[in-house]
């Protein structure tokens, strides 16, 4: 005898996509050349660990302190 579980196919969950980072060409451009920018003042490996630390979020006056 099959029961509900047996005869259940199961479908798989599609993840929730990510929301766009800009919505135009423009903010595009301008995103790519303020990370160079920062790569450039700050240093590649320093934004890593920056990032790394604080999870990809933007913590304001995080160097004044």
């Amino acid at each position: 005898m099959l029961t509900l579980k047996d005869d259940a196919v199961t479908i798989p969950k599609q993840k929730p996509q990510k929301p766009k980072q800009y919505t135009n060409a423009t903010e595009k451009k301008v995103f790519i050349s303020n990370l160079r920018l920062a790569v450039k003042y700050y240093g590649k490996y320093y934004l890593r660990r920056i990032f790394k630390v604080t999870k990809g979020r933007v913590l304001h006056d995080y160097m004044r302190h």
